[in-house]
């Protein structure tokens, strides 16, 4: 709750454009909706994807489909002044050239895309000042240093549900990697050469994490959370699993690198101070 209360932008330093306020845009993604949400900038929206559920109210705007495989005929018939989109959509929207919207592409791996998204997008809907001091709030939570000695850990981003099959992890330079090592720990997979890769249980068992943060964007009951803990029982052999330092983190923006993803730099924080280790 404190965390949010801090993202509330002074919204009376605000440099507008010209019409801004009947500015209709366009989001090809969840995490440039929920940038355009704490910019108080959801009523500027007349479209968005499938995928996009936060805020509530946008579950009533019309969609666009998804970002590999938008509606452009939609998208016209919704005559949009601007449309924000990320690299691994530009592709599908090259359709888009001649119909007159402004199109500004964003990225969202890192901590700095995150920050260098929220102040393109403020520039884009005219809100510089709103757009600085949500970045300003934002920052104490992306780079907290500490003395602590590196804990070695496993970030898993997906996995079969019910098994240890098709494992992806995070690897080096996403936001998931770098809130958990200002946390105080260590990316085992910090040198795969993507940001995310699938990785089998003889890679799991050579690395022998300290901890494995399981996350996943769900919420169900304790039986099932039960049983995905206990999936990694059989890896008895890892440091992880005989020391019990298998956390399983959900929410529903853990996979999402917006705004909200800062506020779990404080979860991994209590992660670090309850993780056993010698």
């Amino acid at each position: 709750a404190l965390f949010f209360a801090s993202c509330q932008v002074d919204k009376g330093d605000n440099s507008n454009v010209s019409g801004s306020e009947d500015l209709r845009i366009i989001s090809t993604a969840p995490s440039i909706t929920e940038i355009i949400h704490f910019l108080d900038c959801s009523g500027n929206l007349v479209g968005v994807t499938d995928y996009c559920k936060f805020p509530g109210s946008v579950d009533t705007l019309p969609k666009i489909g998804a970002l590999l495989n938008p509606n452009l005929e939609q998208i016209i018939a919704l005559d949009p002044d601007l449309l924000i989109y990320l690299p691994a959509g530009k592709q599908e929207l090259m359709g888009l050239e001649n119909f007159n919207i402004n199109m500004i592409g964003v990225r969202n791996e890192t901590i700095e895309d995150i920050l260098e998204s929220i102040r393109l997008i403020g520039n884009a809907v005219g809100k510089p000042g709103a757009a600085d001091s949500l970045i300003q709030m934002l920052l104490p939570f992306s780079y907290s240093k500490n003395n602590l000695e590196p804990i070695s850990i496993m970030i898993i981003v997906n996995r079969r549900p019910g098994t240890l099959k098709e494992i992806y992890v995070s690897g080096r330079e996403t936001y998931l990697s770098q809130l958990v090592e200002a946390a105080g720990f260590r990316n085992v997979y910090s040198d795969l050469p993507a940001h995310y890769a699938s990785v089998g249980i003889e890679s799991i068992i050579a690395k022998n994490p300290v901890v494995i943060l399981d996350t996943k964007m769900t919420t169900r009951d304790s039986t099932y959370w039960q049983r995905e803990y206990s999936d990694w029982k059989v890896l008895k052999g890892i440091s992880a699993v005989q020391s019990g330092n298998i956390f399983l983190v959900s929410s529903s923006f853990t996979h999402l690198p917006a705004v909200r993803a800062f506020k779990l730099s404080i979860l991994f924080a209590e992660i670090r101070k309850e993780a056993k280790h010698d």
